[in-house]
């Protein structure tokens, strides 16, 4: 398993954007991209600290999507059956 090509959707028109503007411009890159088998986002970013452009973007894709992970545990090429996220029991006393 790897990947054969990879894609990094950047541009300074996307400065001062919200949560929701930088989801849908990276949606519709996506979608003019097409054929993507995996989308991989940042935690969150320095400015905004939001931690919502990932689940946004799977929003308006209409895709399943995954937060917090930190280890991929179990996948083929069909499907991620199982992932570990970064949120043990411990950090929510």
């Amino acid at each position: 398993m790897g990947a054969d090509d990879a894609v990094i959707l950047s541009d300074r028109k996307f400065a001062g954007a919200d949560v929701l503007a930088t989801s849908y411009a990276l949606s519709q890159g996506i979608t003019a991209i097409g054929d993507i088998d995996l989308i991989i986002c940042g935690k969150q970013t320095t400015d905004g600290d939001t931690a919502q452009v990932g689940p946004a973007i799977a929003e308006h894709l209409g895709i399943p999507h995954a937060a917090w992970v930190s280890e991929i545990v179990d996948a083929d090429s069909e499907c991620i059956t199982d992932f570990k996220d970064s949120i043990s029991m411990s950090d929510h006393s």
